[in-house]
């Protein structure tokens, strides 16, 4: 994994050096850094691996349906007083857990300044705050972390790659002990808990045809817990289009993933996960 992040930077290093290239609309709308006005609506159904994670205790499972909003709302170097774009980012989730309850998740408000931009590609860091969930749908501990992210297009747009990395901190004296308390069905499953969230890292590989249409890895997630030192792995497949516009663009899309890497994780684990999405992209024109 170390090996994957260090040759993905130096690519994108060796990129760097070649000369700006203006980047196309189409990409514009399935890029995370672009410096452009975003609303997004999709939809997603769960579906969850059972099994024991520890004698008499069950693995624990997720929402089982959520409605996602989100917004990045730019703020361009040039009409800020910052030194760099800033592009904060809010994500809200509200869905139907396990027991048949609706409540919101976790709100996650992120901040992604972008330290540097050599035309085929660009690399960000910011802050990141989540918002406790309501019972039942999620950690109901405040969080407060670092994310960033480091992207590359190549071959005139048609291949975009990078990796998001995240990393959120929360108390651990609110849930020390007892992490899985009440979420997880049979006895009280007593873990270390050092406050460190498990670091995410998000590897991006995605591949444009003709059209509009793309093929990628979605919102893949990686996982390393720190406290159990165990990975979770999951792996989707997302099939999508993109409609380009004079002052807009549209990213319609649908996603399918599954856990392959979870059998020591402690925590929830995908069998089967759709995502319908539509986002709307409004680039900052010069």
């Amino acid at each position: 994994m170390k090996a994957l992040l260090v040759s993905t930077l130096v690519v994108a290093l060796l990129a760097g050096a070649s000369h700006a290239q203006e980047q196309s609309r189409a990409s514009m709308a399935t890029d995370p850094t672009a410096t452009q006005w975003s609303l997004q609506g999709a939809v997603q159904w769960n579906d969850y691996e059972g099994g024991e994670i520890a004698p008499g205790v069950n693995r624990p499972k997720g929402q089982k349906f959520f409605g996602q909003f989100r917004l990045v709302a730019p703020i361009p170097k040039e009409s800020s007083p910052l030194p760099f774009t800033l592009l904060p980012r809010l994500t809200v989730r509200y869905g139907k857990n396990q027991q048949g309850s609706w409540g919101f998740a976790q709100t996650e408000i992120f901040a992604l300044g972008i330290v540097n931009d050599w035309g085929t590609g660009r690399w960000g860091l910011g802050p990141i705050v989540t918002i406790p969930a309501e019972r039942g749908h999620g950690s109901t501990d405040w969080g407060f972390g670092l994310a960033g992210a480091l992207v590359q297009r190549a071959l005139d747009d048609q291949l975009f790659y990078g990796v998001l990395l995240r990393q959120i901190w929360e108390d651990p004296t609110v849930s020390a002990g007892t992490t899985f308390s009440g979420d997880i069905e049979g006895d009280e499953f007593v873990v270390e808990n050092s406050g460190a969230g498990p670091l995410s890292i998000q590897p991006i590989l995605q591949w444009t045809f003709p059209g509009g249409w793309y093929l990628s890895n979605g919102e893949m997630g990686v996982s390393y817990d720190w406290d159990s030192q165990e990975w979770y792995m999951d792996l989707p497949v997302r099939f999508g289009k993109v409609i380009v516009q004079p002052k807009r663009s549209w990213n319609i899309y649908i996603e399918y993933k599954t856990a392959v890497i979870y059998k020591d994780w402690l925590g929830s684990a995908i069998d089967n996960s759709v995502r319908l999405n539509v986002s709307l992209s409004i680039p900052i024109f010069q």
